[in-house]
């Protein structure tokens, strides 16, 4: 295999996700689905029972017990000057709990329904500043970090824990979930010893597989397949997903996973207002947390 330039594919990486900081508005929704495996289900009874031997354990009510359940995710963005920015991201998960956070302009609204056992709140807060990181339920962006509103961070800035461009070497060129990739690996300085692997498309430069290993054994793995341009020039993966793995006993499994379908993508479109607009029910607790100017960019 001819000498790979590590460096470049990862900076072109990262520099193929900040298309969505560049777009006047985005609005994503997805379907997903956690499935649990029998080695951590029977973990999370043992903790149960440790806790209280008596429990009568209930899927319904310990979700840590469930072999499977779904949620709806809902992202929106509408960029633009400062006063017209909106937010908003939705994660329902039926008979469990339904989150609701939107960014108004000023502040940061929450609101929050748990159905086991039954709580119900809004939150009202400032959002600090370069602090709002919107797709973290998702493995698409995660070539590095990305924050509402600040600029993309740039190639060369990526924080210890991501690795800089220049540690990733290439190990080598394997099929992954079915495309052709070079196999790039780096140890962040944050992390000593452990290793970030990722999966580079040959033909067309994207990320289709990142994973975190752990003394070899893998402790995370998100996959990025199906890539479709949603606009010119912007490439994203319409299905997602990660596995989450687990450690007991000096033995690595795997505890869980999640595959996400992306249903819609629109780019450029008008959002109206009230889809960034929070409806507060009346007898609902609300928490006001402003305590600070939040100032300006």
């Amino acid at each position: 295999m001819a000498k790979i330039d590590a460096a470049q594919l990862v900076r072109n990486v990262r520099k193929s996700e900040n298309w969505i900081h560049d777009v006047n508005s985005l609005l994503i929704r997805v379907k997903s689905k956690w499935t649990k495996t029998p080695e951590a289900i029977a973990d999370r009874l043992e903790e149960l029972k440790k806790d209280n031997p008596n429990i009568k354990p209930d899927p319904n009510r310990h979700w840590g017990l469930k072999t499977s359940f779904t949620d709806n995710l809902e992202f929106a963005v509408r960029q633009g000057s400062k006063e017209n920015r909106r937010l908003r991201f939705l994660k329902d998960t039926p008979g469990r709990r339904r989150f609701l956070e939107i960014f108004d302009g000023k502040e940061l609204l929450s609101y929050s329904k748990d159905f086991t056992p039954p709580n119900e709140f809004y939150l009202i807060s400032n959002p600090r500043k370069s602090s709002i990181e919107l797709f973290l339920p998702m493995s698409w962006p995660r070539a590095q970090y990305h924050v509402f509103w600040s600029s993309p961070i740039s190639t060369e800035q990526i924080l210890n824990e991501m690795g800089r461009a220049k540690e990733f070497v290439c190990v080598g060129r394997e099929d992954y979930r079915g495309v052709d990739c070079y196999v790039l690996e780096c140890e962040p300085r944050f992390f000593g010893g452990r290793v970030r692997r990722w999966y580079v498309g040959v033909k067309d430069g994207l990320l289709y597989g990142n994973m975190f290993l752990d003394g070899g054994r893998k402790s995370s793995e998100h996959w990025t397949l199906d890539y479709k341009e949603v606009a010119p020039g912007c490439w994203y993966p319409m299905r997602q997903g990660y596995e989450l793995y687990n450690e007991k006993w000096f033995r690595t499994y795997l505890d869980s996973r999640r595959d996400l379908e992306v249903l819609e993508v629109r780019v450029n479109e008008e959002l109206p207002d009230k889809l960034f607009e929070m409806q507060f029910k009346p007898g609902v607790k609300v928490k006001d947390e402003r305590t600070t100017p939040s100032g300006d960019d």
